[in-house]
């Protein structure tokens, strides 16, 4: 008999997609978590809309309000150190409830190593399975840690990186995560590769991507054919996403006829934008869904040349809307692009490749809007029901006899 299994996180972690794979076919015990509610409504005034899900009821969830004042720390005193104190009260929570019920642990990173660690000291008999969110720690380092080099203007959003401000007892909690579990689940065939440069075993590792919600980001018709060629980058402005590789490479193109819409959520590194403010940007701020689908209307290409992407959810998103997207190959990109058919994959760190390839679509809108097509079907094979399935598929093929 195939065990359930407990998951563990704070906030709407992936819109709670984990949890209601497990719930939709009856093998969900408990969802662990900080705050969780019947309806969506307020707590304090700082949690909005979020922490509820029709499909997952409060039978499910084993939720603690008081948890919820780490919510209140974080919006007073932004900027203060990640609070691996709550993470620890939920992961060790979690260990409790799987041995009471017999379930399976199946914990996002952040969540797995007091679990994971204690649970044969505690008479934990399941599978310890990660959900491992992030590429491997050690790579993040490594592939961020010249960045103050190249570009020292953005030291704000290189040291607000966690994986550089985490005590190297909590660094070392996270890089062993994936260790001392059992399986490893990732969305990413980037996010695998760096378990497997850390000496993760391939065979314990499953490549589950992500979906998109398809009527939040339906195909949009393009009507900017005449006007300044459009760039949208989406997401936090911030070096881990390539923004200042994106904005070097426009300033390498020396053109007046590009423009670049930044819709810019989560942290800010103010040095970047300073920095190339000589160009023609038009920077956004928690743009609604139907303020985007105005603004991907008058789009020409969609550009995130992140360094390092656990998945990359815009990227499918800018797909859906019919935009062809520019991503690295330290992204998603490789598993839901094919190269210069619907996409487009450029190495990561290369602002001249970059700004080559972005010069040779100026004259080719027409291609763009075609090309764009055929990236909005490619991102209707990428669902959250299909991530939901796969995730049950691979749970289930742990077990087969």
């Amino acid at each position: 008999m195939v065990k359930k299994v407990v998951t563990a996180h704070t906030g709407a972690r992936d819109d709670y997609q984990l949890s209601l794979a497990f719930n939709e076919v009856y093998l969900l015990e408990k969802l662990v978590t900080d705050l969780y509610f019947k309806k969506p409504r307020a707590f304090f005034g700082l949690v909005n809309t979020i922490r509820s899900k029709s499909e997952l009821s409060l039978a499910r969830v084993n939720s603690n309000w008081v948890l919820g004042l780490d919510l209140i720390r974080k919006k007073i005193f932004k900027g203060s150190n990640h609070s691996r104190l709550v993470d620890s009260i939920l992961s060790n929570k979690a260990l409790n409830i799987a041995i009471n019920s017999n379930s399976n642990l199946f914990l996002y990173s952040y969540y797995a190593y007091e679990a994971f660690f204690n649970a044969s000291r505690f008479g934990f008999d399941g599978s310890k399975i990660l959900f491992q969110l992030h590429p491997h720690p050690s790579s993040i380092r490594n592939i961020l840690g010249n960045e103050v080099e190249r570009y020292p203007f953005c030291l704000q959003s290189i040291n607000s990186e966690l994986e550089f401000h985490l005590s190297e007892m909590d660094l070392y909690k996270l890089k062993n995560e994936s260790v001392i579990a059992d399986y490893v689940f990732v969305a990413s065939s980037f996010t695998k590769n760096t378990l497997m440069e850390n000496g993760i075993n391939s065979n314990k590792i499953f490549v589950v991507p992500y979906g998109v919600n398809h009527s939040m980001f339906p195909y949009v018709k393009k009507h900017n054919t005449k006007g300044k060629f459009t760039i949208l980058f989406m997401g936090q402005m911030v070096q881990r996403k390539g923004l200042a590789d994106l904005l070097y490479s426009v300033e390498l193109l020396k053109s007046s006829n590009l423009k670049v819409i930044i819709c810019g959520r989560g942290n800010i590194d103010i040095g970047i934008l300073n920095h190339f403010s000589h160009l023609d940007l038009d920077i956004r701020h928690n743009v609604s869904n139907f303020e985007l689908l105005e603004i991907v209307k008058e789009v020409n290409l969609f550009v995130m040349p992140s360094l390092v992407e656990g998945f990359g959810h815009v990227i499918l998103e800018a797909m859906s809307m019919g935009l062809v997207p520019i991503t690295t190959s330290n992204t998603c990109g490789p598993d839901v692009i094919t190269d210069e058919l619907n996409g487009f994959i450029v190495k990561p760190k290369d602002p001249h490749e970059l700004a080559t390839l972005i010069d040779s679509k100026i004259s080719r809108i027409n291609d763009l809007n075609e090309m764009g097509h055929l990236a909005s079907i490619r991102a209707n094979e990428f669902s959250w029901e299909k991530f939901r399935n796969s995730i049950i598929f691979n749970y289930l093929s742990l077990y087969e006899d």
